[in-house]
């Protein structure tokens, strides 16, 4: 018996290759005049600083991709790529120089300043040179349009890391079952209305090189400003200013995501959900080493590990269409939950590490308001708890047992260490987005609001606006030091819980109105006008300038006051045409 397959094979074969440069000058001029009251300069009689730094990036990439496919229904593709970047930065200095016969020059001529306060006037970038090298393929392969597979795989090179360790192998794979396709399904696509049904999942490992130096990996040493006279002659003292660590290596991420994709109604209804669990691994942090054995006390190395798991859910729907009418929606939510799984192991320990000082007068040496702590999620809030007011009219605070940590039924105006105990957290526990659109006849109108629900802030502008150091001093308080507080409060703003608010916020991102004219004259096809406000309103009970306050990194949702700039209210017109 001989079987005889007959169909036709398409082949396809391309390269691409892209090189870019591009070069960057950074220039930073400053004057403060004679008339300047600003702490520190008003007694230097016009300071002036100019600063000038170069960088240079190049980038170059190329790749070849193949498609084929073989009797119809076998979809084969490869791609194999190469690249190379280069990044050249802080190449530069400045200098700071003061007492100004006049404000006439500014800082175009700092010759004229009559003073230089020797080396600590000069700065210098440090500058760095940073090469990034990839070899990357991939292997994708589809049966029928029902079946789906692909797998990549990278290796990465990076000259921030130590010489053992610079290069890292990146794997991922992915599978995809369009359930849709499958000949048990044709009854139940009909009685369901189903259009698409796709079950996919894929795992993959990625590495981090970003936001780390040149230098990070290996010794540097630099004057420690300490001058030391020798036969006459002043030398400057030595020092190191940072570690080597040949085993830096890179940061690793691996990520497991199960998603299911669903449309119905032609399409009129669709969207997914997704379930994920990401886990970032040997993470880069400094750890204290000893004095008696390293010339310097920190080194980096990696240590950290942090878990995220969380669901997202979109859905699109088109609830009404008709000739006159439409309306389109797109609604998305998301949830995440964070975890420090490991910050210490046996070679590189360290006790506690401290985030998120606000600077709030006169609380300085112990003013950080978060602690990163394994088996609590990023942004979690380490402070006192705040106990109201004594009968002296002074802010009190609970105690807590050194051992367990609980509290011990007392209060007391001078809190230590062991009283500070876990009090909120930044991580939101719903993220929303939800846009929508409208069109009747010629006119058309969207709005977009943008959600976060369940976190934290720590109000750092409040509790520096109330603080009894900054009125002392003469300065503008906030309404609430005068009405709500007595005038013996004089501990008020040490970090505590009084000052950690609910940062829940519904905002209205976006409002848009237009009108189309449709074939004017015979030669303009369409004049669309239209109108749009950013920022219309935010609903929420946080009482800083603006709920949505940092949410990355390793502090999140601390409300710097130095740096927290409200979301601005934006008033828009415009006008498109088509001819």
């Amino acid at each position: 018996m001989t079987t005889v397959h007959t169909g036709t094979t398409a082949a396809r074969l391309t390269w691409n290759l892209n090189y870019q440069y591009s070069n960057k000058q950074r220039t930073y001029s400053a004057y403060d005049s004679h008339l300047s009251q600003l702490n520190g300069v008003a007694d230097l009689q016009g300071r002036a600083n100019r600063s000038t730094y170069f960088g240079e990036d190049q980038t170059f990439e190329t790749y070849f991709n193949y498609d084929t496919t073989i009797a119809k229904k076998h979809k084969v593709g490869a791609m194999l790529g190469y690249s190379w970047e280069e990044r050249d930065n802080n190449d530069g200095f400045g200098l700071t120089v003061h007492n100004f016969f006049d404000d006439a020059l500014k800082w175009n001529q700092l010759s004229y300043a009559g003073q230089i306060d020797g080396m600590t006037a000069v700065e210098s970038g440090t500058k760095e040179k940073i090469r990034n090298i990839s070899f990357y393929g991939r292997i994708s392969y589809s049966y029928d349009s029902r079946y789906m597979l692909q797998a990549t795989l990278r290796r990465d090179g990076s000259s921030v890391f130590g010489k053992n360790h610079r290069w890292g192998t990146f794997p991922s794979v992915s599978a995809a079952w369009n359930i849709t396709e499958e000949s048990f399904m044709d009854g139940l696509k009909d009685a369901l209305n189903l259009s698409n049904l796709k079950f996919r999942v894929g795992y993959g490992i990625s590495g981090n090189a970003l936001g780390f130096g040149a230098y990070s990996a290996v010794a540097t040493y630099g004057a420690n400003g300490s001058i030391t006279t020798i036969n006459g002659k002043d030398w400057a003292t030595l020092q190191a200013t940072k570690l080597a660590n040949e085993d830096l290596k890179w940061e690793k991420t691996s990520m497991l995501n199960v998603g299911l994709d669903f449309a119905f109604f032609n399409g009129r209804l669709n969207g997914s959900i997704e379930f994920y669990n990401k886990v970032t691994d040997d993470l880069i942090w400094d750890y204290p080493v000893s004095s008696f054995i390293y010339p310097y006390g920190t080194i980096a190395a990696n240590v950290g590990k942090i878990t995220n798991n969380g669901v997202e859910f979109s859905i699109n729907a088109i609830p009404i269409q008709n000739k006159n009418f439409t309306w389109q929606t797109a609604l998305n939510l998301s949830h995440n939950k964070n975890k420090v799984n490991r910050l210490t192991n046996e070679k590189y320990k360290t006790g506690t590490f401290t985030q998120g000082d606000p600077r709030v007068a006169g609380v300085s040496a112990y003013g950080w308001t978060q602690q990163i702590m394994e088996g609590q999620p990023l942004g979690t809030f380490y402070t006192y708890e705040f106990a109201g007011y004594n009968a002296d009219g002074k802010a009190t605070y609970y105690e807590h047992d050194a051992e367990t940590g609980e509290r011990t039924g007392t209060t007391t105006t001078d809190p230590k260490y062991k009283d500070r105990t876990i009090t909120g957290c930044a991580q939101p526990k719903l993220n929303l987005g939800w846009n929508n659109t409208f069109s009747y006849k010629n006119w058309s109108a969207s709005f977009f609001l943008t959600g976060m629900f369940g976190q934290k802030a720590y109000n750092g502008l409040r509790a520096h606006y109330t603080a009894p150091d900054f009125f002392a001093g003469g300065k503008n308080v906030l309404k609430e030091f005068i009405t709500n507080r007595p005038a013996t409060d004089v501990t008020s703003n040490v970090p505590s819980d009084r000052f950690i608010e609910n940062a829940s916020f519904l905002r209205l991102q976006s409002l848009s109105l237009g009108y189309t004219f449709r074939n004017l004259d015979g030669w303009v096809n369409s004049l669309q006008l239209y109108g749009t406000v950013n920022n219309v309103f935010t609903i929420t009970s946080y009482k800083g300038l603006d709920p949505e306050v940092n949410m990355g990194g390793i502090d999140p949702g601390v409300d710097y006051r130095w740096s927290t700039y409200p979301h601005t209210r934006t008033f828009m017109l415009g006008a498109k045409i088509n001819f």
